[in-house]
């Protein structure tokens, strides 16, 4: 579901790319920045990468859970939320900063997805979420830290993922 979301995201993204800069390959790309070792990963040169930062549930799923919890949620409907890095890996710094600024552009631009507006996301996603999260410089080294790579230029969101367990677990492999 998390993969299939992000991979969404990507696809989205890069035909917004290709709309707006008249790129012709993809330049967006779900993917660690870094391997284990802390090697860079071969694929992202030159590319941006959306990298999951962190996941989370999401405990609020509605006003009526919140105030009176002896009702019930909706059966069958589940919240994620998955923070992700978006990060400009390119060797040209002002390459960088252009792509950055247009990925967050298309982010802006784009901040709900659902079904019927595409045929292109997965039938268990009821609802994509986009936020962009403001964290402070010091939080930022610390994830920098954390992914072992030096610095990009990135931004932070956070992708609310609004899915039907029912169907989800039908797409589990056996």
């Amino acid at each position: 579901m998390i993969n299939d979301a992000l991979i969404f995201i990507a696809k989205e993204m890069n035909d917004y790319f290709r709309d707006v800069i008249g790129i012709s390959e993809d330049c967006v790309i779900v993917s660690a920045i870094n391997n284990r070792d802390g090697t860079i990963t071969a694929n992202t040169e030159n590319k941006i990468v959306i990298t999951v930062a962190n996941i989370e549930a999401d405990i609020i799923k509605n006003n009526i859970g919140i105030h009176n919890r002896s009702l019930p949620d909706p059966a069958g409907i589940e919240n994620l939320n998955i923070y992700i890095v978006i990060a400009a890996s390119y060797t040209n710094y002002n390459e960088s900063l252009q792509f950055i600024f247009n990925a967050i552009t298309f982010l802006k631009q784009n901040t709900i997805f659902i079904p019927s507006e595409t045929n292109d996301l997965n039938k268990a996603i009821d609802k994509i979420i986009i936020e962009m999260v403001n964290m402070p410089m010091e939080n930022v080294g610390h994830l920098w830290s954390a992914i072992k790579a030096s610095y990009m230029p990135s931004a932070i969101y956070k992708v609310g993922i609004l899915y039907s367990t029912a169907i989800a677990g039908e797409q589990l492999p056996a």
